[in-house]
């Protein structure tokens, strides 16, 4: 793919994974909903261009999220849900028992900086009983196992229905 389709088809997915975010944080429900839907770029960016753009998929949505509407869902997408596309298909390249405790540990560390960012930076003061985080590693470990599921059944209806339509053959790499 050339250069330039390449950086057209980033910046259009970074556009519309930011436009999904903005309307997670004007839904105020649904923002953890929309992050992971967002997340479906960088899965996509990952699949037809490669690791660079996915990263930069990211790395755009993120900033451009956080300028424009910073909530929620924008430090959930930059901490953990937007990286989950690009760990996950790399870690997969492993054995399954290391890919997931990859996967596991990732989300871990992704857990413990949104906790310590909201602690110390935006919430400074508010302290909770020690079984509350607990309580949270645990339930991010289970939110991590359904979002792998759900996808690794998105890449199947990606591949077999979506990527035709949307116009992508045999553009991979």
């Amino acid at each position: 793919m050339k250069k330039t389709k390449i950086i057209v088809l980033d910046a259009l997915l970074a556009a519309i994974a930011s436009v999904i975010l903005s309307l997670g944080s004007l839904l105020g429900d649904l923002d953890l909903t929309f992050a992971a839907l967002a997340s479906v770029a960088v899965f996509i960016a990952i699949i037809e261009i490669g690791l660079s753009s996915a990263i930069a998929v990211w790395l755009a949505t993120s900033l451009l999220s956080g300028i424009l509407r910073p909530s929620a869902a924008v430090l959930m997408f930059a901490c953990f849900v937007g990286l989950y596309p690009i760990i996950k298909l790399t870690s997969e390249r492993l054995r399954p028992v290391l890919a997931w405790t990859v996967k596991i540990v990732s989300v871990n560390v992704a857990t413990v900086v949104i906790t310590l960012l909201s602690e110390l930076v935006f919430f400074p003061g508010e302290g909770y009983a020690w079984w509350i985080y607990v309580v949270m590693l645990l339930l991010a470990n289970a939110a991590t196992v359904m979002f792998d599921y759900v996808l690794s059944k998105f890449a199947v209806l990606y591949f077999s229905k979506l990527r035709r339509r949307i116009g992508f053959k045999d553009t991979k790499k």
